[in-house]
């Protein structure tokens, strides 16, 4: 299993800026990485928000690759 490097930004519904977390996340590819990003949106326990905080935008930047979550996709 390898190890992910991930820095997350969040912005609010408007599209404003809100905060920013950073983890490590174990998974065997960078797909499973985006996987375990939706489960911990779902379960409320993203890097950088109190835990519940679901609100938001996130755009992932996972080993230098971004990735972006569309709340209205993640819901």
């Amino acid at each position: 299993m390898a190890k992910f490097d991930v820095e997350f930004t969040y912005f609010k519904k408007s599209g404003k800026y809100y905060s920013d977390g950073k983890a490590t996340l174990e998974a065997p590819s960078w797909y499973d990485v985006v996987e375990l990003i939706k489960t911990i949106h779902k379960e409320g326990n993203l890097p950088g928000l109190v835990s519940g905080a679901k609100e938001f935008h996130i755009m992932a930047d996972i080993a230098g690759v971004p990735a972006l979550f569309v709340l209205d996709n993640l819901e």
